[in-house]
């Protein structure tokens, strides 16, 4: 789980299958279907958008953002937040797979 400090609120974010999940109903897509986004910072905002709403249900605590409330946040969050994100992103597992080994994979078959 990671947890971000913005203006004064504290926000957390948990990169399990879950957010992958909320991810996908967010875009109306299918799992396998997210490495045909073409518009990566869509597919980034939804995905962090999904690990959020999944750490507020993991913690048992209300959503309160909307995704475009979440969307504003990581457009003016510091770049060190920003990173811990996409760090704890590629670091997430899927099916015994780190998702930034899935997108190397991905790289090389095209």
């Amino acid at each position: 789980m990671v947890t971000i400090k913005h203006k004064l609120k504290t926000y957390n974010f948990l990169f399990t299958i879950n957010a992958w999940f909320i991810c996908c109903d967010e875009l109306k897509c299918e799992l396998h279907e997210l490495g045909e986004i073409d518009n990566e910072m869509d597919l980034l905002i939804n995905l962090i958008y999904g690990a959020y709403i999944n750490a507020c249900l993991t913690k048992k605590k209300s959503i309160k953002l909307t995704k475009d409330k979440c969307e504003k946040l990581i457009r003016n969050m510091k770049k060190s937040d920003y990173d811990k994100l996409t760090e704890a992103m590629l670091q997430a597992k899927i099916q015994g797979r780190t998702v930034g080994e899935m997108m190397n994979e991905q790289k090389k078959e095209k």
